[in-house]
């Protein structure tokens, strides 16, 4: 009867040995991400994390940090006008832009005309906004924007042409040929201005130390994978004193 006892208890420690041993190995690489993003998070003021930052592109795409689109690009005179996720940009640098459907963009008596589905919108060539104009003659929305043969703005919109005179002021019926600002490929140097500014400085190692350390780095599950890491180091730590306890006696 002892034997069979003392038998069935050393088969319970070995398996509970084998648990540990298991369980370990699996929750070895989180519990190492933990214990070394940890030590910084310690110190983050004294590392200044919060003010040093990382440009990677695989985290920049990670973090939703990249374009989420190729864009369009269009030269308007000696410069390049792009939109790209919602913003406009002359050049390399950001214009003051409100929400806007783009439809294109022409380059006209020394000003940048912006077309959206309900409004024009006027820039001087170094990006300042000169005037917003929402009454286009008719609700529908605009299509394009281009250019008459006599050298006037011609907007098109759904089922009708309207032709726009300087002032924008007065609109007429128009059946002419209308010639488009066509996009363009944007050169390279400019590009990379645009993706600067659309990334920012990067990521701070504080946000990244810390989204590691709580698992919000893989997504949605893994505060929960995480937790699920926390509650096998309790059951480690548990099975390693009974493993203990038992070798003593």
């Amino acid at each position: 009867m002892k034997r069979k006892v003392f038998k069935r208890r050393v088969m319970l420690q070995k398996k509970i040995l084998a648990w540990h041993r298991n369980l370990g190995l699996s929750c070895s690489i989180l519990l190492v991400i933990i214990l070394i993003t940890g030590i910084p998070l310690n110190h983050v003021e004294e590392l200044d994390l919060d003010r040093r930052f990382i440009n990677s592109n695989f985290l920049q795409t990670w973090y939703g940090m990249e374009p989420t689109s190729e864009g369009v690009s269009y030269k308007v005179g000696d410069k390049w006008l792009t939109y790209l996720d919602g913003s406009l940009y002359l050049d390399g640098g950001e214009l003051d832009t409100p929400s806007i459907n783009f439809k294109g963009a022409i380059y006209f008596n020394n000003s940048i005309i912006v077309a959206s589905d309900y409004s024009l919108i006027i820039y001087t060539l170094d990006g300042k906004l000169v005037e917003t104009i929402f009454d286009l003659g008719t609700p529908n929305p605009v299509v394009r924007i281009g250019y008459s043969e006599d050298n006037r703005v011609v907007i098109q919109k759904e089922n009708s042409d309207k032709l726009a005179t300087f002032d924008f002021f007065k609109w007429s019926n128009y059946y002419l040929t209308v010639t488009t600002n066509k996009s363009r490929t944007l050169p390279s140097k400019i590009r990379e201005e645009i993706l600067n500014s659309v990334r920012g400085k990067g990521l701070p190692w504080s946000r990244l130390l810390l989204d590691l350390h709580s698992g919000r780095f893989f997504g949605s599950w893994g505060p929960y994978i995480f937790d699920i890491v926390a509650i096998s180091l309790l059951v480690l730590i548990f099975t390693g004193f009974y493993n203990w306890f038992k070798t003593r006696q």
